[in-house]
């Protein structure tokens, strides 16, 4: 396999390629419905933990775009 080819590399270039196309419905697709984002470090009033798909885009959608 060539490194350029490797599924963690196609992975990574489809998400920065999404996260520069500036669409939040596109980069929600790449989203699992069980992912987990997590926060080890954010102060008050943030979220520590997302759970889920769903929490994820709610939190996403109301910040800065993409």
């Amino acid at each position: 396999m060539e490194y350029d080819q490797s599924p963690v590399i196609l992975a990574a270039q489809k998400y920065l390629s999404v996260v520069k196309g500036g669409s939040i419905d596109t980069w929600m697709d790449i989203w699992a419905d069980d992912a987990v984002v997590e926060f080890p470090y954010s102060p008050d009033p943030f979220p520590l933990r997302l759970e889920g798909k769903d929490a994820i885009y709610a939190y996403y959608k109301n910040i800065a775009p993409l």
